[in-house]
C-alpha cells in the first residue's frame, strides 16, 4: 500500500448531467417556468441545452414544460456578436418548433435614454473602461434584464402558474484530485 491513497472524488461527467437533468425535471414536474439566463458562452449554452432536453424528454412522455430563454442585446455589440445572438434564438425557435416544445425566446434592450450612444455622446455619461465602473454593464445589460423579468414573471403570475426558476450556468473550480488517508 502506498503512503497515501489517491482517488479520484469527483463525480464523472454523466453523474454530473445526471444530476442536473434531474434538478431540471423536478423544477418541471412542478410546473415551475423554467427561465434560461443565456449569454451564448459555454457555460450558458451547456445549460440551454440541458433544460432543451429535458423539455423534449418531457414533451416525449406527454407532458409540457415552460421554457424561457433570455439574453441581452447591448446595442454596442460587435455587428457578428448581434447576428449570432439572433440566428441561434432563431435555431433555439425551430428547435422548440421542430419538437413542440413551449419555448419562448426573449432579447432584453437597453431603453433609449440608457444606450451608450445617448449617454456619451449627449454628455450625461463617460465611456467605461476595464476597471473602472460598471456603468455600461448596469444599463446596457442587467437593467433591460431585470425589467423583461419583471415583466415576464407578473404575467406567469397573473397565469396562475408558480414562481419562475432561472437557471444559469456558471463555471466552478473543482480540485482534479482529493488525497484520502
Amino acid at each position: 500500500m502506498d503512503l497515501f491513497e489517491i482517488e479520484l472524488a469527483l463525480p464523472s461527467l454523466d453523474v454530473l448531467v445526471g444530476q442536473a437533468k434531474s434538478a431540471i425535471a423536478d423544477l418541471m414536474k412542478k410546473e415551475h417556468p423554467v427561465v434560461v439566463a443565456w449569454s451564448s458562452g459555454k457555460d450558458s449554452s451547456v445549460t440551454l441545452a440541458l433544460v432543451l432536453e429535458v423539455a423534449r424528454e418531457f414533451r416525449a412522455m406527454g407532458r409540457s414544460a415552460k421554457v424561457v430563454v433570455t439574453t441581452s442585446d447591448t446595442l454596442v455589440e460587435s455587428p457578428e456578436i448581434a447576428r449570432h445572438i439572433k440566428v441561434e434564438m432563431r435555431k433555439i425557435q425551430r428547435y422548440a418548433k421542430k419538437h413542440q416544445l413551449d419555448v419562448e425566446c426573449h432579447i432584453a434592450k437597453p431603453n433609449l435614454m440608457a444606450t451608450w450612444q445617448m449617454k456619451v455622446l449627449s454628455g450625461r455619461g463617460l465611456p467605461s473602461y476595464a476597471g473602472n465602473n460598471s456603468d455600461c454593464s448596469m444599463d446596457l445589460k442587467i437593467t433591460p434584464q431585470r425589467a423583461l423579468r419583471k415583466r415576464l414573471f407578473a404575467r406567469f403570475k397573473e397565469q396562475g402558474l408558480p414562481d419562475p426558476v432561472t437557471c444559469l450556468g456558471t463555471r466552478f473550480l473543482v480540485p482534479s484530485t482529493v488525497f484520502i488517508n
